[in-house]
């Protein structure tokens, strides 16, 4: 009884900080707000459609890597094979085009309990090794690239010009600052033992998470 008492209230300081830093990040936005001038749109436009001849690759590696935490997310979340009485896929598809955002929202409004399994072709993916491997040797791939050819002054000015760089860079903080939260839910659903050094890790962004999959997997 006191173990589970003390679960629950570990959980709510957990969305507790969460909510904090989430509010943090909505005063920096409205804060530093502007409308996208013309040449932010060709910039938006140009990371979509792919026409990267003109841009900063360190730019391009932070806007891929953005693709790859809302499937790391779904990996701990989805994956974990759990019945929720509010389900996670909706907020997890949004994550993909919101960002953390919309997630955080979903770690508050979420239920503490453990619920009834339920197993398919997609938790059977996630759960794999192979899945993780694949995600750990993308996820290196694009982070040598950002070291060997980006160019950190070059995205500090980008950041500095154009809000669209300053919401992406909150987010990814963001993703990153709810991963040690999303690995405990995971760790919890599933009965696994955790150390307080894995949850530490998950605050590596991305690596942190995937070296908990791959051992759980």
């Amino acid at each position: 009884m006191n173990s589970t008492s003390n679960e629950l209230k570990n959980q709510q300081r957990m969305k507790f900080l969460v909510l904090s830093f989430l509010l943090v990040c909505f005063v920096v936005i409205i804060l530093t707000f502007q409308l996208p001038s013309d040449e932010e749109l060709i910039l938006i436009n140009d990371l979509i459609f792919f026409q990267y001849t003109t841009l900063e690759p360190l730019l391009i590696i932070v806007f891929y890597l953005m693709g790859i935490w809302p499937v790391v997310q779904a990996t701990l979340l989805y994956g974990d094979g759990n019945e929720k009485r509010i389900p996670d896929w909706p907020f997890l598809l949004l994550s993909f085009f919101t960002g953390a955002y919309i997630l955080s929202v979903y770690i508050l409004m979420r239920e503490s309990r453990k619920a009834k399994k339920y197993q398919n072709s997609l938790t059977k993916l996630f759960d794999s090794t192979s899945w993780g491997i694949c995600l750990v040797i993308l996820t290196i791939t694009l982070f040598i690239m950002g070291i060997l050819l980006g160019d950190p002054q070059g995205y500090i000015e980008l950041f500095q010009k154009y809000l669209f760089v300053r919401v992406m860079t909150i987010d990814f903080l963001l993703f990153t600052m709810i991963t040690p939260i999303t690995v405990y839910i995971h760790s919890v659903n599933n009965s696994i033992e955790v150390s307080p050094f894995v949850l530490v890790l998950g605050m590596i962004p991305i690596l942190g998470a995937l070296y908990y999959i791959l051992k759980v997997s």
